[in-house]
């Protein structure tokens, strides 16, 4: 993992993404019942973009997340899997290896997969798809 809150004194301000509410709530939503809407891209910030905020193309709230749309965008995961016919299923279970080769195939990079034990089902779950490697916007 890269850096994390790399400056506290920098606050998260809303009104900076404002015109990039929409594509935010569809492609980077707060998945959380109990938060805000906006509290999960104020970790967010706090956590990773003010670590890449002296980058040239980011500098501040809105040109993070805007890079991080492009990015999600160029590099879709969702559409790596699903070309591979690995979908979201209650029923299908899918190996890592399903996973890292249609990643691998689609987007040419090898991801780390992170996943957790579901207690209730006592299975694991994915958490997290993480690609590695220098991405550009």
């Amino acid at each position: 993992m890269g850096p994390q809150f790399c400056n506290s004194s920098w606050s998260f301000n809303v009104t900076k993404i404002k015109d990039l509410m929409t594509s935010l709530r569809e492609h980077w939503p707060n998945i959380y019942k109990d938060t805000s809407e906006d509290e999960f891209w104020s970790h967010e910030w706090n956590k990773h973009g003010t670590c890449c905020a002296n980058d040239l193309l980011i500098r501040n709230e809105f040109g993070y997340f805007d890079a991080g749309l492009k990015l999600a965008a160029k590099y879709n995961i969702t559409m790596s899997l699903s070309l591979a016919g690995i979908v979201p299923s209650s029923q299908q279970q899918y190996t890592v290896s399903m996973i890292e080769a249609a990643t691998k195939a689609h987007l040419g990079v090898t991801p780390v997969i992170v996943c957790y034990k579901n207690k209730k089902i006592n299975k694991y779950l994915i958490k997290e798809i993480r690609q590695i490697g220098r991405a550009h916007v």
